[in-house]
């Protein structure tokens, strides 16, 4: 062979175009009621056959799905998503401790501000399939809790 390095030139040279063929998507959303009111509070979650990617909803109902940084992406593929999170009266992690006489008791039930089958990938009916050319963004309409 007269030049050996030259195949492993051309790797280095063609390896970043078959990285990028697997890349992440950008997916964001809104989170809303059927009366167009946005969800405030909660995590979506898109939960694949390896990952849970997540995106923390917004005050306005918005989110970006995430994998280890903000806004970071999702691989494509189809999701079951549901909603963790949106509930009021009691923090979103057990373990947090106010410093506020406002906090909740810890006895106090937490509030749930979605219908339940929302907050599960077994009882919600919602998918997502994500590709490089899909339509954003995504919206996901909730129900209120059954009373």
């Amino acid at each position: 062979m007269k030049y050996p390095y030259l195949f492993f030139v051309l790797f280095l040279l063609l390896m970043p175009f078959c990285v990028g063929c697997n890349k992440k998507v950008g997916v964001h959303g809104k989170v809303s009621f059927s009366d167009g009111k946005p969800l405030d509070l909660g995590i979506v979650c898109f939960q694949g056959d390896k990952f849970v990617y997540r995106g923390m909803i917004q005050l306005d109902g918005t989110f970006q799905m995430m994998t280890q940084k903000q806004a970071d992406g999702v691989e494509p593929g189809t999701y079951k998503v549901f909603i963790t999170g949106a509930t009021r009266g009691k923090p979103l992690l057990p373990n947090v401790k106010f410093n506020s006489d406002a906090a909740p008791p810890d006895d106090e039930p937490p509030i749930p501000l979605i219908d339940e089958r929302f907050t599960s990938p077994a009882t919600s009916e919602i998918t997502c399939t994500v590709t490089k050319g899909m339509t954003l963004p995504f919206e996901i309409k909730v129900e209120y809790p059954q009373k």
